[in-house]
């Protein structure tokens, strides 16, 4: 699975004036869509440093980026916290945090369209050189199935015997610990080995009528690889369709692109686990579109640029877990 031959791209020192992340996004789901949705531009395949997005970023951005402001839907660029050993405010002095903003506590992600709508009310008022948009899509949540997640996307998933539809009695609570010890005796059992795939654990999960952990896992505990395939492409084409209409009021070298790949069933293997060198995970697009002229921003839309983070590790770490992470 050798695809280190692909093109590598320094993407700091790169020429663009906008870098937009699609998260999770595939090469080859993006190359069967993108001309359904996006402007006329040159499409490659290019090698990604990393399988997941923390992985991504530290490799992508070790040093510190001043020229750079930084729009993310994604609370892995966190200006104040420490997300997996990396603080993005660290490295990025200008950051503006729709995760923040724009969560949507029903869903567990935020919208595409927000992103687009913030980035555009905000982008008269960036004098920094290049600006990076990152959307939280096609990375699950899915929006086409959201009821598959009723349970997981508030946080109740990680609470323990209260998600297995019991009463908190003293019953229920020495059963969810049994069942907590066959998990963590069969998880040792199975966690090297492939024999249930790549997440052992969401098998388990599922045996032992535990509550899921991702929003993926939830999506497969209630309907098929097909169906999660599905819900794929229906994220990734929502997406698209934002990323077009912010591009059509952007000037310059314009880049769509992704951050990793995903994983959808391929040999029992599902998400984008972090050093995993497999090439549906590193195989992504590099998008190029060059426009020397946009659509007018009506003056009506635009706005100071506010950036907040909230400090409080609880909120921090209850969005980073509908996301599947942590």
């Amino acid at each position: 699975m050798n695809n280190k031959h692909l093109k590598t791209v320094d993407i700091p020192n790169a020429k663009w004036d906008y870098l937009l992340i699609l998260d999770a996004c595939r090469f080859d789901y993006f190359e069967k869509c993108y001309q359904q949705y996006l402007p006329k531009g040159t499409l490659e395949k290019i090698y990604s440093p990393g399988s997941c997005t923390n992985q991504w970023r530290d490799e992508t951005f070790p040093g510190i980026y001043d020229d750079i402001t930084y729009i993310s839907a994604n609370p892995q660029i966190n200006s104040k916290q420490s997300v997996y050993g990396y603080t993005a405010g660290e490295h990025f002095p200008n950051i503006i945090e729709l995760w923040q903003s724009g969560w949507l506590e029903d869903k567990g992600t935020v919208a595409p369209d927000f992103v687009t709508d913030e980035t555009l009310k905000c982008i008269h008022n960036i004098h920094t050189p290049k600006t990076i948009i990152h959307y939280m899509q096609p990375h699950a949540p899915y929006f086409c199935l959201a009821e598959s997640s009723v349970g997981y996307t508030t946080g109740n998933s990680h609470n323990g015997p209260g998600n297995m539809g019991n009463e908190k009695t003293d019953t229920a609570s020495k059963i969810y610990k049994f069942k907590m010890m066959c998990y963590n005796y069969l998880i040792k059992c199975f966690k090297n080995n492939h024999l249930l795939g790549n997440h052992p654990d969401w098998q388990l999960r599922k045996w032992l009528n535990l509550p899921v952990k991702a929003p993926m896992e939830g999506v497969l505990r209630h309907h098929s690889v097909e169906t999660l395939r599905m819900a794929y492409q229906d994220n990734l084409e929502m997406v698209l369709k934002e990323t077009a209409r912010l591009i059509s009021y952007l000037k310059g070298t314009i880049i769509v692109t992704a951050d990793h790949g995903e994983l959808l069933g391929e040999k029992n293997c599902f998400s984008h686990p972090n050093n995993d060198p497999h090439p549906i995970l590193r195989e992504v697009p590099w998008y190029t579109i060059t426009q020397d002229r946009a659509k007018e921003i009506p003056a009506i839309q635009t706005c100071e640029i506010t950036s907040k983070s909230n400090n409080d590790e609880v909120v921090l770490k209850d969005k980073l877990q509908s996301l599947g992470y942590m």
